[in-house]
């Protein structure tokens, strides 16, 4: 409960509460999995929630749940829009992929440090 409030509290200090703010929300990673989280965090965000789920085709899903939805996100969307450097070819190499991921880990990670 105490990081759905502090996300609302972060939320509110960047200007984003009340009608300029997220009009929902998705909860992902494992801790999404925890019984409960979800109308928890409907009541701690005063808003729509739901459990993100990976959505990449071609790829065998299987038992994947909230767990994978973030990095198959990331991944989707950088497969989507290619990048300006990306050859005239526009299929980026293995190690373009981990270079992404990377820039993208970085600026998420100074963005949590700045913020909290």
């Amino acid at each position: 409960m105490e990081m759905l409030l502090l996300a609302r509290q972060q939320l509110a200090r960047a200007g984003f509460s009340g009608g300029d703010g997220p009009q929902r929300a998705v909860l992902v990673g494992g801790g999404a999995m925890i019984p409960g989280l979800r109308e928890l965090a409907v009541e701690a965000l005063g808003m729509p929630v739901r459990i993100g789920r990976p959505d990449v085709s071609g790829f065998d899903h299987g038992e994947a749940g909230p767990a994978y939805a973030a990095a198959s996100g990331a991944l989707r969307w950088r497969l989507d829009i290619p990048a300006p450097e990306d050859d005239d070819e526009g299929q980026p190499t293995l190690g373009d992929l981990i270079g992404a991921v990377r820039n993208g880990v970085s600026k998420a990670w100074r963005w949590l440090r700045d913020n909290f």
